[in-house]
């Protein structure tokens, strides 16, 4: 019987997602698992779990999920340790300021620094980090972003703790590209800019839908009929 084994020219990889039993974490999921000729384990590392996920491990893949905090490094390293990638989707999103500045920070802020010293004392090479579109703007006077990208200049300046966190997580993500891991190996790290997720069983999509049943159809602070928001779409695919 041939062993279940890939050659050192195409391994089989090990895959940490933080927030991995959230809302993105379950679709980026279901797309690993359709390459799994590419994976061994997906790992969910998730203070808010759900182990049902775990029933989606096929012959090849393995999924499992692991309760932590991404504030507490010795939970961060094990749930690290072994993975050749890491997706670093766990984050405080606060639209409606419902928590305190420092609590944001301490996830949004802290929790990407654990992320980043995990990988560099475990040796892990690759960080995909899930940043926002709120790192860019609007700023405050409201300048039109239009067919923009990464090195557009646009005078930014965060007036609310969540942007703010992310954008400083996001630099301290792409500062960390390049530098040494355990074993002398480079890291390389990329922060990616998703202007707002939406689908089936989203959280947000819901509290949204709410307040406008109960405010008869208003929806407070959203953008004018004008404005072109481009939006990313993660849900079921037919």
């Amino acid at each position: 019987m041939q062993e279940d084994t890939m050659s050192s020219e195409n391994p089989r990889l090990v895959y940490c997602m933080t927030g991995g039993c959230g809302f993105l974490g379950q679709h980026l999921l279901n797309v690993l698992l359709e390459k799994e000729d590419n994976v061994k384990e997906i790992r969910l590392f998730d203070k808010n779990i759900d182990s049902r996920l775990e029933d989606l491990s096929t012959g090849r893949v393995k999924v499992v999920v692991t309760q932590g905090d991404i504030t507490d490094y010795p939970s961060v390293l094990e749930a690290c340790r072994g993975a050749d990638l890491v997706i670093h989707s766990a984050s405080l999103v606060d639209v409606w300021y419902r928590f305190p500045e420092k609590t944001i920070h301490t996830v949004n802020v802290g929790g990407t620094e654990n992320v980043i010293k995990a990988c560099k004392e475990l040796g892990i090479q690759h960080l995909v980090y899930t940043s926002s579109m709120e790192v860019i703007g609007p700023n405050v006077n409201g300048d039109a972003f239009i067919r923009g990208d990464e090195d557009t200049p646009y005078n930014v300046c965060h007036e609310m703790p969540y942007p703010k966190s992310k954008a400083e997580a996001e630099k301290l993500v792409l500062e960390a590209n390049g530098t040494k891991v355990a074993g002398g190996a480079s890291l390389y790290t990329c922060a990616l800019r998703p202007t707002g997720i939406y689908g089936e069983n989203h959280q947000l999509m819901k509290d949204f839908y709410m307040m406008g049943v109960r405010t008869g159809g208003w929806l407070i602070k959203g953008v004018p009929r004008s404005t072109e928001h481009g939006r990313v779409y993660a849900g079921i695919r037919v």
